[in-house]
Formats: C-alpha cells, structure tokens, sequence
C-alpha cells in the first residue's frame, strides 16, 4: 500500500537537474576538505599548549573554568591564552 502510494505521488527530476545538485554536493565536499586541511595546518603553527587548550574549548566542549581545572592554569590565562590563539588562527585565515 505504501510503496502505491509512493509510486503514484512520486516527483520526477531531469538528468540535469540531479547530476546539478549532485555537482553542487561535491563542490561542497570538497570545499569543506580543503577548509578542514587548511584549518589544521594553521592549528600546526600554534604551540602545544594552545592546541591542546583550543581541542579542549571546541573538541572536549570544556569551559574555560573546566579547562583550568583540568590543566592546572587560572581560568584568566586559559582565557587568555585562547583569545590570543583564536586571534591569531583568524588573521591566517583571511590572509
């Protein structure tokens, strides 16, 4: 019953129209691909110590108040710390 429903009801898409959306699919894989390698070559760049803070912000979803906790840091440096190396991962960015 459900598959004569979907059969009767279904739309049809021209050849050009799917391989258009699927182009656009891939243009965006790919443009998430070379953003994602670019990102990690700009987090290389960046000491230890703020690479292993920005994994715990953004990978770990820690606080800056957890994050001290964790590495033994006050909660001010870890901000700090993060504000500059954002900062700095922004300026690369665009250059």
């Amino acid at each position: 019953m459900a598959a004569d429903h979907s059969r009767r009801h279904r739309t049809e898409t021209s050849l050009d129209v799917a391989i258009a959306i699927s182009n656009q699919d891939v243009e965006k894989d790919v443009d998430a691909q070379l953003n994602f390698e670019r990102l990690g070559g700009l987090l290389k760049a960046l000491s230890e110590r703020e690479r292993s803070l920005v994994a715990l912000k953004y990978g770990a979803e820690l606080n800056n108040r957890e994050i001290a906790r964790l590495t033994g840091l006050s909660e001010t440096n870890v901000g700090t710390i993060l504000f500059r190396a954002l900062s700095r991962l922004r300026e690369e960015w665009r250059q």
